[in-house]
C-alpha cells in the first residue's frame, strides 16, 4: 500500500482489500466501503506532499483525511484516518490503536520522558464534522508521546537493527507495534 500511494492514487481494489484486512470496514455496506474508497482515493490525488511534517501540518492533514472519510461515511474514523495517513507517510505516523492508547495511559504516570505532555484522557467521539478538530488535537498529542519514546528508544533500536541485520526502515512502527502488543489481551508471548 506504501508504494502503491507513492505513485499517486492507488488501485481501488489495492486500498478495498488493505482497509478489509485492518478491519477498517466492520459493520460497512459494500456500497459504503466503495464510497469510503473513494474518498481515500479523492483526498490522495488532491494531497500535496508535505517532506517534513509539523505537528501542525499533521493536525491538519489528519483532520483533513479524517474529514473526508466522515464525509463519505458518518462514523469514528480515528483508527483508519492514522492507518491510511501512514501508508502516505510510514516514516512520521503513529498509528493510532485502542491498545496503544491504553499503554499510553499507564505509560504517562511511570515514565519520566512522557512528563511534560498533556494526558492523553478519553479518545474523543466524533458526532459532527466540527468535532474532527477535538480528534484530530488529540491524535497530535498521541502522536507526539509515541514519537518521543521512538526517539529515546532510538540507540536501543539502531544496536538491535545491526545486530539482527533488519532492513525494515519504519522505527516509528516497531515502537508503536511494541505498544500495542503490551496492552493487547489476546497477544500471546
Amino acid at each position: 500500500m506504501i508504494e502503491a500511494v507513492k505513485g499517486g492514487v492507488p488501485d481501488k481494489t489495492l486500498v478495498k482489500g488493505w482497509m478489509t484486512d485492518y478491519g477498517l470496514f466492520q459493520g460497512l455496506t459494500h456500497s459504503q466501503r466503495d464510497s469510503v474508497v473513494g474518498a481515500f482515493e479523492d483526498f490522495v490525488a488532491s494531497h500535496r506532499r508535505i517532506r517534513l511534517m509539523t505537528d501542525n501540518d499533521v493536525y491538519h492533514v489528519y483532520g483533513e483525511l479524517y474529514a473526508a472519510l466522515y464525509g463519505a461515511e458518518n462514523r469514528v474514523w480515528a483508527s483508519a484516518a492514522s492507518k491510511l495517513l501512514w501508508c502516505l507517510y510510514p516514516r512520521q505516523t503513529v498509528i493510532y490503536d485502542d491498545y496503544v492508547h491504553s499503554t499510553i495511559v499507564v505509560l504517562q504516570s511511570i515514565d519520566r520522558n512522557l512528563a511534560g505532555f498533556p494526558r492523553v484522557g478519553i479518545a474523543p467521539r466524533v458526532y459532527t464534522k466540527s468535532d474532527i478538530e477535538l480528534a484530530s488535537k488529540f491524535y497530535v498529542n498521541f502522536q507526539c508521546i509515541v514519537k518521543k519514546l521512538c526517539a529515546v528508544h532510538k540507540p536501543t533500536l539502531r544496536q538491535l537493527r545491526r545486530r539482527y541485520q533488519e532492513q525494515y526502515p519504519y522505527d516509528i512502527r516497531v515502537i508503536d507495534k511494541l505498544l500495542w502488543m503490551i496492552s493487547n489481551p489476546n497477544r500471546s508471548w
